[in-house]
């Protein structure tokens, strides 16, 4: 009978650390939304007015209006380069601190089953 009681309790401990493990990849979605935007803002930045300027009204979103006015005015900045950059280091720290949040998760969720099977094991002897 106590067996089936590590088994639940490890169960337990398992799905809770699953559901933190899944909830990791959610946790960046706006961040690479927002990544997504600025790389679309940075090409109406380089593109020239016309069909190619529209061509990326869906990617802009609710920023459109704006960020086209603005391309057809006087595109090119000397720091989008370093802007790219920096998005670029940005990103991979994200993926960086993402991955090893996952991995505490997992730690975590590990050493609390085994901490909890070993309290109940510890407790059927005596």
């Amino acid at each position: 009978m106590a067996n089936g009681w590590i088994g639940f309790m490890a169960c337990a401990f398992l799905v809770v650390g699953l559901t933190g493990i899944f909830a990791t990849y959610a946790a960046p979605l706006p961040l690479l939304r927002a990544e997504q935007r600025e790389a679309a803002f940075d090409a109406a930045m380089q593109a020239t007015p016309g069909p190619a300027l529209e061509a990326l009204r869906p990617a802009l979103g609710e920023d459109a209006d704006p960020v086209i006015a603005a391309a057809t005015e006087g595109p090119a900045s000397r720091l989008l380069p370093l802007r790219t950059a920096m998005r670029a280091r940005f990103l991979d720290e994200a993926d960086l601190v993402a991955d090893r949040q996952r991995l505490l998760i997992g730690v975590v969720t590990a050493a609390g089953a085994l901490f909890g099977a070993a309290l109940l094991g510890f407790g059927r002897r005596s």
